[in-house]
C-alpha cells in the first residue's frame, strides 16, 4: 500500500514539474517568485538552500547540509541530531503558492516569496558520521501545507505541516509519519521588493 502511495506522490511531482516548466516559459510580472540563496537553521539542521521560480506561483527549493538522521522501523521513527555527530541531508521541495495575489490586494508583502503554499518534499539523509550513533540511510517524502514570511530585511521564516512516508534504505522498513518543519534562513541575496 505504501509503495502505491509513493508512486502517486512521485507521479504528482513529475506532473507538477512538467506543467510548471511549460508555464514558466512566459514572461513573468514583477510580483513573480524571487530566486533566493539562503543559509538555513532549523529542527532539521543547518545547511544551504536555493529556491528558484518554476512559474508565476511555483518554485522549487533545494537544500543540503548537516543535521539529524533517522532510525526507521515498521512501527516507529526515531530522529537523532548530535552537533558533533551529524548526518548529511539533501532535500527537494516543489511549492505551489496560492495566496500571493490576495496578499498584494490586501497591501501585504510578498517579498522573499512570502505566502502560503502546498508542497511536496523529498528528503534523503545519510547515517551519522559516527557509525556507532545508529542512524541509517533514509528517504522521507511528504505532502504539506506551509507558510513563508520575511523577518526584517535579511531573514526568512518558514514552517510546514503535513503527512509523509519514511523509508529506511538499508533494511527497507517504511511507515507513514506526521511531517513538521520550522526554520529560519539568512538571505544572501536580500534585495527588497517594492511590496
Amino acid at each position: 500500500m505504501l509503495n502505491k502511495y509513493m508512486k502517486r506522490i512521485t507521479l504528482s511531482i513529475c506532473l507538477l514539474l512538467v506543467v510548471n516548466s511549460i508555464i514558466a516559459q512566459k514572461k513573468l510580472p514583477d510580483n513573480s517568485i524571487q530566486t533566493l540563496s539562503k543559509l538555513e537553521l532549523g529542527f532539521q539542521g543547518i545547511g544551504y538552500g536555493y529556491e528558484t521560480a518554476l512559474g508565476k506561483n511555483t518554485s522549487i527549493d533545494f537544500s543540503a547540509g548537516l543535521g539529524g538522521g533517522y532510525e526507521i522501523y515498521n512501527t516507529e521513527i526515531a530522529y537523532g541530531w548530535s552537533l558533533f555527530e551529524p548526518s548529511l541531508y539533501f532535500s527537494v521541495t516543489p511549492k505551489l503558492y496560492y495566496n500571493r495575489q490576495r496578499r498584494l490586494e490586501k497591501g501585504r508583502s510578498i517579498a522573499f516569496n512570502s505566502g502560503n503554499y502546498f508542497g511536496i518534499r523529498l528528503r534523503v539523509t545519510s547515517p551519522s558520521i559516527n557509525p556507532d550513533y545508529g542512524t541509517r540511510f533514509s528517504s522521507l517524502m511528504n505532502m504539506h501545507w506551509g507558510l513563508q514570511r520575511p523577518v526584517g530585511s535579511k531573514w526568512l521564516f518558514n514552517t510546514h505541516i503535513g503527512l509523509g512516508v519514511a523509508r529506511d534504505l538499508t533494511f527497507k522498513y517504511q511507515l507513514i509519519y506526521p511531517a513538521f518543519d520550522l526554520k529560519f534562513s539568512y538571505l544572501f541575496n536580500h534585495r527588497k521588493l517594492s511590496n
